[in-house]
This record gives C-alpha cells, sequence and structure tokens, in this order.
C-alpha cells in the first residue's frame, strides 16, 4: 500500500446498498472482486454503522481506494445505505459530524476540505464518469455538516465574516 503524504481531504461516501446488505465484511467482498481491497482492508479508512458506531478500516497512513484521482491525498469515510432513496440516521449524522471534528482537528484543516465524493468527480476534469455518491439525501445534508464541524472546532467564529458569506452563497447554489 502506498503511504499519504498529507491529508487535505476527507471524502465522505455511501454504500448505494440497503445497509442491511452493507456490512464491513460484505464491502471488503465487493472491494475485493473489484480489485479495490489491500491486504484485507476496503477501500475505505473509517466505516460509520447505522446505530453509529464508527469502526477504523484502512490504516490512516495509507492511501485508500475510494476516489479516483484523490486518493494520494484523502481520506474515505463511508456510511452503510443507498441514499439515493433512504435517508442516514441521526446516529451516523452525528457519528460523521464527531469523526470529522476529530480529524480536522488532527490534520489541521477547515471545514470546507469535506467533500461528498460527487463533488471530486466535478473537481476531476479528464474523469469522464460521473457518481451520484454519497447520495441525494446524504449530499443534502452536507452543508449542515460542515456547518456544525464548523462550530464544534472553533472555525466558524474564527472565520473571517466574508468567508462565512462566501460559504453561504455556496450553500445557496448548491440548492439550486
Amino acid at each position: 500500500m502506498r503511504k499519504i503524504k498529507q491529508v487535505k481531504k476527507l471524502i465522505i461516501h455511501h454504500s448505494a446498498a440497503n445497509a442491511s446488505r452493507s456490512s464491513l465484511k460484505e464491502i471488503l467482498r465487493w472491494h475485493e472482486y473489484r480489485g479495490l481491497a489491500e491486504e484485507g482492508f476496503t477501500a475505505y479508512h473509517w466505516y460509520i454503522t447505522t446505530d453509529g458506531r464508527i469502526i477504523a478500516n484502512r490504516p490512516e497512513q495509507y492511501q485508500g481506494a475510494h476516489t479516483y484521482g484523490y486518493n494520494q491525498d484523502s481520506l474515505g469515510i463511508i456510511l452503510p445505505g443507498d441514499f439515493r432513496w433512504q435517508i442516514p440516521t441521526s446516529h451516523q449524522i452525528e457519528s460523521l459530524i464527531n469523526l470529522l471534528v476529530d480529524k480536522i482537528k488532527q490534520y489541521n484543516l477547515k471545514f470546507w476540505q469535506i467533500y461528498g465524493h460527487c463533488e471530486m468527480k466535478r473537481l476531476f476534469v479528464l474523469s469522464t464518469t460521473s457518481t451520484a455518491c454519497p447520495g441525494n439525501n446524504l449530499y443534502k445534508l452536507l452543508s449542515d455538516i460542515r456547518r456544525e464541524v464548523a462550530k464544534k472546532s472553533g472555525q466558524w467564529e474564527n472565520s473571517k465574516p466574508t468567508l462565512r458569506k462566501v460559504y453561504e452563497r455556496i450553500k445557496i447554489m448548491l440548492r439550486r
């Protein structure tokens, strides 16, 4: 496995399958079949169960295989569920926020360095593929999740007023 030189992004995913059929063991099986698993680890660094348990998976010092073109400087977090149709549980969201707060503090990141998988595909110009990940029902919550992470980490109050205005404008644009 290749090492990550510096973590610059946290990327959120969904399993795109019913949570009851998306155990960490099942995802590992999918990834082994697709050649994404390495040394018994899935493509993701973290897995958050429907009851909010946070399970470490791939060691953070190693690149994941979760977001083509961005694995060299990102950590991948997966929530089981198909959030195109389902809604993440409140336990998953609460645990996701807590994990994100811990990671942005650990790696000295900013709240705007948290992405949904689909946002990375839009940024990767050479990619001809698109993705619905992390599902529209989770993606719609990302602005609120980022804001909550910013507040809990002390970044919201410490950010410049102009930055908050830009962030609010982006949030409005994403709703369109």
